[in-house]
């Protein structure tokens, strides 16, 4: 197997809207690698990469297993620090 099949079962291009700016953001992501949270390349505001956690079932099936809570701004892959 080559380093680039490797690659591409890892990383998928994720799409999002980072809520801060609206803007539609679409990159090259590991999951694997960095997890559920990046920053957004447009206001450097928090993304949060929720349909990536949705479709986390095998062969990107729905899972639909979200506990994001809005008072204190976290779930299980993206913990409140403050």
């Amino acid at each position: 197997m080559e380093k680039a099949d490797i690659i591409n079962r890892s990383e998928n291009i994720v799409t999002e809207v980072c809520p801060h700016c609206e803007s539609e953001i679409e990159m090259t992501w590991s999951i694997a690698d960095r997890g559920y949270k990046a920053f957004c390349p447009v206001c450097g505001e928090r993304l949060m990469l929720c349909d990536e956690c949705l479709h986390s079932g095998p062969n990107g099936e729905y899972v639909g297993n979200c506990d994001y809570c809005s008072e204190t701004d976290s779930c299980k892959h993206n913990k409140n620090t403050t």
